[in-house]
């Protein structure tokens, strides 16, 4: 190590590694997302390796490696484009039989690489989808959360440093639902107006039908 700044100033055995793949390599190497940092054991991190090429020789002479704390990428990933109370993006890499979660949940703190769920879990299994976007699947699935809520989630595989990454779009059912609901509750609310409107309606003809036949009655009494 030549030069460090800011607080992740180390490198882990695995850093090592990768920043030698890197010399050889003529694209950056990237890791997997990873604790263990000697700087900050407990963090999660993700770092690049790229290679200094030599402008004289045209060989590696050196390695820098860029390092993130992820803050960035866990917000991005929480982003929606509407506003939405229950909705949430979950980062997941397979981990032996494990679905790994990689990201810190929006409703429950301090889960990247701590949270997994295993591949051989039921239907009924709360965050169960994370295991079918670890395996790659796409698909829309009717499921329960890791907060035992009912869901309706999306999961499909992406790209990542190492194989195995996916991720799992999910909301719960009551607000998926929730359109619907107020689209049949005013759907409902039209349909008894319509009907009252016609009692109404009818109770009225019927009154007036009353009306004229006891003045008929009366006129011909008086007659």
């Amino acid at each position: 190590l030549r030069f460090g700044a800011g607080q992740f100033a180390q490198l882990a055995e695995e850093g090592r590694r990768l920043a030698l793949r890197a010399t050889v390599e003529p694209r950056p190497v990237v890791s997997d997302i990873y604790r263990g940092d000697p700087s900050a054991p407990e963090q999660a991190l993700l770092d690049t390796f790229v290679p200094i090429q030599s402008p004289s020789s045209n060989s590696t002479v050196g390695v820098l490696v860029m390092r993130n704390d992820l803050t960035y990428l866990y917000d991005l990933i929480q982003t929606w484009p509407v506003e939405s109370p229950t909705a949430e993006s979950v980062l997941v890499r397979l981990d032996g039989d494990h679905a790994l979660f990689l990201n810190d949940l929006r409703f429950r703190k301090q889960t990247a690489l701590r949270m997994r769920v295993p591949l051989s879990a039921s239907h009924d299994f709360p965050g169960w989808p994370s295991t079918a976007a670890a395996r790659g699947e796409v698909g829309i699935w009717e499921a329960r959360d890791y907060l035992d809520h009912a869901i309706l989630a999306y999961t499909l595989p992406v790209a990542g440093p190492v194989p195995g990454w996916g991720m799992v779009v999910r909301m719960e059912l009551a607000e998926v639902l929730a359109p619907v609901q107020r689209l049949k509750n005013t759907t409902v609310g039209v349909t008894v107006s319509f009907v009252l409107l016609a009692l109404l309606a009818l109770g009225s003809w019927l009154w007036l039908l009353r009306r004229d036949t006891d003045r008929e009655i009366a006129e011909r009494e008086r007659i």
